[in-house]
């Protein structure tokens, strides 16, 4: 619970979205991609993780379009973590976050609207 001050010394309870097991919040995260690099270090246009498999705390990731000034991926992902830094720094470890977009925390059951992105289940190997 957070205590919210509204002013005139009145305040307000706020609960925090549900946290899973551990204290552990869902958080759904955007940002633009530095662009990709291949092994040969030249600009790609593969926006998939750097490290695979991914670990069970990004359930998904998206890519959802592509930022106008120079194309550099808009990539989305649902982050289960202690709070907003450590989920950020999930990410950071997986990607190459040129600028944030978003974190919101949202619900430990929260999914994105499954028309626009699609949930699958978890493969192994390559993404």
């Amino acid at each position: 619970m957070a205590r919210i001050e509204i002013g005139g010394g009145a305040s307000f309870e706020r609960k925090r979205p549900d946290a899973g097991k551990g204290g552990v919040m869902r958080f759904w995260l955007s940002w633009y991609e530095m662009p990709p690099v291949d092994l040969r270090g030249e600009e790609s246009a593969d926006p998939r993780p750097i490290e695979w498999p991914l670990p069970a705390s990004i359930p998904a990731w998206w890519q959802s379009g592509e930022r106008g000034s120079d194309g550099a991926p808009i990539l989305c992902a649902v982050v289960d973590a202690q709070d907003e830094d450590a989920a950020k720094a999930l990410v950071d470890g997986h990607w190459n976050p040129d600028q944030w977009r978003f974190c919101e925390s949202v619900a430990s059951n929260w999914r994105p609207d499954a028309g626009r992105f699609p949930w699958r289940k978890a493969r192994r190997g390559k993404p």
